[in-house]
């Protein structure tokens, strides 16, 4: 099937699968599915300020960045556990939802992101960004809660105790690799 059809037909199941992630099945994601690679979607709103090249790009990026810090760490590369990945974009309000999202921490006051390991479904992992304008501080964010999803599908808590403490590491070397400074 010629590129253009097979992602018309990518989109018209997009439109016809329901999300199928129950924190956000009452959100209306205007069908918006782009599929960056076998395991990842991501799910848009009907007025986003990401692009799709964007969002590509960046998960690529981020991915070489992640790779290269668990190989500096002696860290595996390859999955454990066979988890897809669903990244959606959603209004800053749905993510500071206390009832949708209970606050677990006691720093946190406003949510721009969040991981979710989706405890109802062993291959599911959800990350949820806030809806902001493709800011040097997305890319931080996207890049801190991927290494939340690379720790849980590579195992990391066999050699790392701390998620968050090695999404800051990382976070650390994300930054002063790509960006020239440490940005927190």
């Amino acid at each position: 099937m010629p590129k253009i059809g097979s992602l018309l037909l990518l989109l018209l199941l997009g439109a016809l699968h329901p999300v199928n992630y129950e924190p956000l099945n009452d959100i209306h994601f205007d069908n918006t599915l782009i599929l960056v690679s076998d395991d990842v979607e991501v799910y848009t709103p009907n007025e986003t300020t990401y692009t799709e090249k964007f969002i590509t790009y960046e998960l690529k990026i981020i991915d070489s960045y992640i790779r290269r810090f668990a190989e500096s760490n002696n860290l595996p590369t390859e999955k454990c556990i066979d988890s897809d990945l669903k990244v959606f974009i959603v209004d800053e309000s749905i993510l500071n939802d206390k009832e949708r999202y209970p606050v677990t921490t006691n720093y946190v006051t406003t949510r721009w992101a969040m991981y979710d390991p989706y405890p109802l479904d062993d291959n599911l992992s959800a990350i949820i960004l806030s809806d902001r304008s493709e800011t040097l501080i997305d890319q931080i964010l996207f890049g801190h809660e991927m290494s939340h999803y690379w720790y849980d599908t590579r195992c990391w808590d066999a050699y790392v105790d701390d998620t968050e403490s090695l999404a800051l590491e990382f976070q650390d070397f994300y930054t002063v690799e790509r960006f020239g400074r440490r940005i927190r």
